[in-house]
């Protein structure tokens, strides 16, 4: 059936729901389920997170610095690469000298009732830049065919349109600027024009309507790595775990075989669920299918290094390594005067490696343990194990949800 509340077809989970139309019923439906262990698993992917929390706060910031409400001399101290998103705002805003939009509400294309909130934008005769601040560490976001985005941008240009101009030629830049991400460039671009926005958000505007306006049985599951990743069902799908195996063949799955109960079907075109045996039976084999899943890949890495690779293969460049300096005493020779004590860092070595210290030093063991007294050591933190596990049972902490990385919109 379709959703009841619209506003879940939101941008920031597009991606799921714009390629599995199935998703949004079917976790409706998991959330009211009679059996309480699903619904269980729909409020642990559901349950908000510190980082969003800490993703909002940045919005906010970068909100009122962009409109002068705030003193970025004011910024907290672990909020200050903020300003590595303003700055690009700022730029972008001087170079186009448009109409700025900072943190506009605008219909949504697809459901107009609804609306959408672009982190900053600026609309020119000749250019029209949607930027996006992604606070995550974790998760790398890319501009290219981000779906939040393209939603962000053409809802945009159709609520403005006629007002500022806009033609199917005009040129469209989209940008995630994600500050904290360790890994590489920090500021991704996706450039087009208007007409090819439209072609791109036409697979979207399509999945939104069978959800809104179609018959329940035009619902699909399209189970794939970018519709699962955020799906609050993806734990209890059936259809996840059938479309994993699906080309596997079937004597092999054989071994991962558990002992089965009765399936409970949910009441959305009868579509099952993992039961919690189900569940217990693929962890169980967890190491063993992690081994078939790496020499699978090593099988088809190492045919494609030799020049054959596997039709439906490739072989292409990975993630580039971190920036390190070609020659250290030359960059301290150059930037030393420059930068001073800023250039280097000081921190004092690890317990572990003070142990070792005083051990080759044969320092007095009372010595040793008055040093024992300054360390701590942080408990360990729950984790499932098997029953066989020599391990005792613990109680389960008070909150024990966990948060995945940043919030739940990683687009």
């Amino acid at each position: 059936m379709p959703p009841t509340q619209h506003s879940k077809l939101s941008p920031s989970s597009a991606k799921t729901w714009s390629r599995c139309t199935a998703s949004i019923a079917y976790t409706e439906q998991c959330r009211q389920s009679p059996d309480k262990k699903i619904r269980d698993a729909i409020a642990y992917a559901e349950k908000g997170s510190v980082y969003a929390d800490e993703g909002s706060l940045a919005h906010d910031y970068a909100e009122k610095i962009l409109l002068g409400k705030m003193d970025p001399k004011k910024l907290p101290k672990d909020f200050k690469q903020v300003m590595e998103y303003v700055e690009v705002c700022r730029t972008l805003a001087n170079r186009w000298e448009g109409t700025e939009f900072v943190e506009a509400k605008v219909p949504l294309f697809y459901y107009p009732q609804d609306t959408g909130t672009t982190d900053h934008a600026v609309v020119s005769k000749d250019m029209i830049t949607i930027t996006d601040l992604k606070w995550g560490a974790g998760v790398p976001v890319e501009a290219e065919d981000n779906e939040q985005l393209a939603i962000y941008a053409l809802s945009l240009i159709n609520h403005y349109q006629k007002d500022l101009g806009i033609t199917d030629a005009t040129l469209v830049e989209i940008r995630i600027v994600q500050p904290r991400y360790p890994g590489g460039e920090t500021v991704k671009l996706w450039a087009l024009d208007v007409q090819e926005l439209r072609e791109f958000c036409g697979v979207i505007s399509a999945a939104a309507d069978v959800i809104i306006n179609g018959p329940e049985e035009a619902l699909d599951f399209a189970p794939d790595d970018e519709a699962c990743r955020w799906c609050k069902a993806r734990q209890v799908c059936h259809a996840r775990a059938e479309q994993t195996t699906t080309r596997i063949d079937p004597g092999i799955m054989e071994m991962f075989a558990c002992e089965e109960e009765e399936a409970f079907l949910v009441p959305v075109r009868s579509f099952p669920v993992l039961t919690p045996k189900e569940i217990l039976g693929i962890h169980q084999r967890a190491d063993e299918i992690r081994a078939i899943l790496d020499d699978c890949a090593k099988f088809l890495y190492e045919r494609a290094l030799e020049g054959s690779p596997v039709e439906g293969t490739k072989l292409v460049a990975g993630r580039q390594g971190n920036r390190a300096w070609t020659d250290e005493a030359e960059a301290e020779a150059k930037l030393g005067k420059m930068l001073g004590d800023s250039l280097f860092t000081k921190k004092i070595i690890s317990p572990t490696q003070v142990a070792k210290l005083l051990k080759e030093g044969n320092v007095p063991k009372e010595v040793i343990a008055a040093v024992d007294q300054l360390v701590v050591r942080a408990n360990g933190k729950p984790v499932i194990a098997l029953s066989s596990d020599k391990r005792p049972a613990i109680a389960p902490p008070t909150d024990s949800f966990t948060a995945d990385d940043d919030d739940q919109t990683p687009q």
